[in-house]
């Protein structure tokens, strides 16, 4: 896999390009000290992933990212030891199209500290552009909800498109929304926090042993996967071979064996084929299903792999997805 590293401080290029060095046997294929330079070295020779600082003096990564994803697609990665302090910069990231937020790797006493969070992201990135197929998702018995359910799976570019659905939401719904984002642990809390300014509904995390409720809205990341078991929200690691996560299939699945008052499954934005499996499930069981079309999408990915499989009752794009959502969901 070939790498590139956008960061204006020599200290964080050197620390980066020997923590590739030491931990992969990956390339540095081109280094840039802001976004401008980055878009061009990018088209001159193309990466596989871009590792891309924030804050960047002529252009700075958000801007350097929105202008990458629509001129030439490239995986990237935000790196950046200030994430904390510009919290809306980095969703408004995520939307454009960022893949993961992770910190500078700190070199102290000739070793890396905290060297595996951002290893683990570069190895899924490269599984992602293999495009491996996600199996062994958990099953469940058949269960019965008797309110209208509306799933919705995103990775790249989720935080965007969530933020305009959320918006057409009325301050009451006849029913429940459950999104699951990719997106890292240690940003969960934010994230819901920035979705919040949109929403007239509160919010939440779903929390284990809980019960599925009607009239909420539930935003799942995280390291974990994502289960309804008689009706209550269960996390897991398992199955460990899934590099999505939380897998979007893998909750889809668990939902596909419920009977449902009323159900739509929404594929958005994001790289990869995480969720397809799930939408075929629920299709089978007369849910309809819908992919956010391709003139909306930050990235094609995953829509394009439902479409692809026949796994799709409708192709919209992100605002007629959000008036469908919230006509469906309406008291």
């Amino acid at each position: 896999m070939n790498i590139a590293i956008v960061n204006d401080l020599d200290i964080e290029i050197y620390a980066l390009e020997k923590f590739i060095e030491h931990n992969t046997n990956y390339n540095i294929i081109w280094t840039a000290k802001n976004g401008q330079e980055a878009i061009e070295k990018n088209n001159q020779s193309k990466a596989d992933l871009i590792l891309m600082n924030l804050n960047m003096p002529v252009l700075d990564g958000l801007e350097a990212t929105k202008q990458i994803m629509k001129s030439n697609p490239t995986p990237i990665i935000i790196i950046t030891s200030s994430a904390e302090n510009f919290k809306n910069k980095v969703f408004e990231a995520l939307g454009e199209g960022v893949l993961d937020i992770s910190s500078v790797p700190i070199f102290s006493k000739n070793k890396f500290e905290d060297k595996g969070e951002l290893l683990k992201k570069i190895k899924t990135v490269k599984k992602l552009l293999g495009n491996k197929s996600n199996d062994d998702i958990h099953k469940v018995k058949s269960k019965k909800i008797d309110f209208k359910l509306v799933l919705i799976g995103t990775s790249t570019g989720g935080p965007k498109a969530i933020s305009q659905i959320l918006q057409k939401l009325p301050s009451k719904i006849n029913g429940s929304l459950i999104i699951i984002q990719h997106l890292d642990k240690s940003f969960s809390k934010e994230l819901v926090e920035w979705l919040s300014r949109f929403s007239q509904i509160n919010l939440q995390i779903p929390k284990s042993s809980n019960n599925i409720e009607k009239g909420k809205i539930y935003i799942v990341t995280g390291d974990e996967h994502l289960s309804l078991i008689d009706n209550k929200f269960y996390y897991s690691k398992e199955p460990k071979n899934l590099h999505y996560k939380p897998s979007i299939d893998k909750f889809f699945e668990s939902i596909s064996n419920y009977d449902i008052l009323k159900g739509v499954a929404i594929i958005l934005t994001g790289m990869g084929n995480d969720g397809t499996k799930g939408l075929i499930s629920l299709k089978k069981k007369g849910w309809i299903t819908i992919a956010q079309d391709e003139y909306t999408s930050t990235v094609f990915g995953m829509p394009k792999s439902a479409i692809e499989s026949t796994a799709v009752t409708y192709i919209l794009g992100i605002n007629e997805i959000s008036d469908y959502i919230a006509k469906f969901l309406k008291e």
